[in-house]
């Protein structure tokens, strides 16, 4: 199993995590034109412990089956995944409209992921990742979060 650990960027005040746990696809098929782009992704989203001692650390889980792939597909995949999650974990995104903020306090679990023997990329399987992060996060409801004191308080 893919295991991956991202610390939210420390440079935006406004920080977010999710409600409930949420299971979301992510798709990014442009096949029309050269090159082509296919990645589909399904994630499930849950939230976690948001204290000092977890630093509002966000975990990427990997449970996809690595024998349906080669290791060298799995891996350009999960990359892919990685790189979609950090762009809500790196810069300030406005997911309500109410101000932007990072990503924090959360589980994101690959369970599957499709794969075009010519068409896939890692960029492919990034935009479907935050495409499929970013309907987890509206669909299961973010609580928004600031710092204080070097921990993480509600903010209502």
């Amino acid at each position: 199993m893919y295991y991956a650990i991202l610390k939210p960027n420390g440079k935006t005040s406004r920080q977010f995590t999710i409600r409930t746990s949420y299971t979301s696809v992510g798709k990014f098929v442009r096949q029309s034109s050269c090159p082509g782009r296919f990645a589909i992704v399904t994630i499930q989203m849950e939230p976690t412990q948001c204290d000092k001692a977890s630093d509002g650390l966000v975990e990427v889980l990997w449970e996809v089956d690595l024998r349906r792939y080669s290791a060298e597909t799995a891996r350009t995949m999960f990359d892919g995944v990685v790189s979609g999650a950090r762009n809500f974990t790196d810069a300030s995104v406005d997911i309500d409209g109410r101000s932007p903020g990072a990503l924090t306090c959360c589980t994101i679990k690959v369970l599957d992921a499709e794969w075009h023997h010519v068409d896939s990329s890692q960029l492919s399987y990034a935009i479907a990742t935050s495409e499929a992060i970013k309907t987890c996060c509206t669909q299961a409801g973010i609580i928004h979060l600031k710092a204080g004191g070097g921990f993480f308080d509600l903010f209502k």
